[in-house]
């Protein structure tokens, strides 16, 4: 069974307040929550996470571990340079 769906639940509940809005602003170029944004799960590797921000979507390889998910997040959300508010 893939326990994808838990590492990122468990890694989104580890974050501050503030990286959890970086982790919104990444995905969809917003710092407030939009309607929905989708998760779309790739093949493991060592990339980071991508965000289609114009389609409010996250392409996040399947980490095979918290440790691994939550660094490769934090890299990916402090690194983002779009401002669109």
């Amino acid at each position: 069974p893939n326990n994808s769906n838990a590492l990122w639940w468990e890694v989104i509940e580890s974050f501050s307040h503030e990286q959890r809005s970086q982790v919104l602003k990444f995905v969809t170029g917003r710092s407030r929550l939009p309607v929905a944004f989708k998760v779309e799960w790739q093949p493991d590797s060592d990339r980071l996470p991508r965000a289609a921000t114009c389609f409010q979507k996250i392409y996040l390889p399947r980490y095979p571990s918290f440790s691994k998910m939550r660094e490769k997040m934090l890299v990916a959300i402090q690194c983002m340079s779009i401002v669109t508010d």
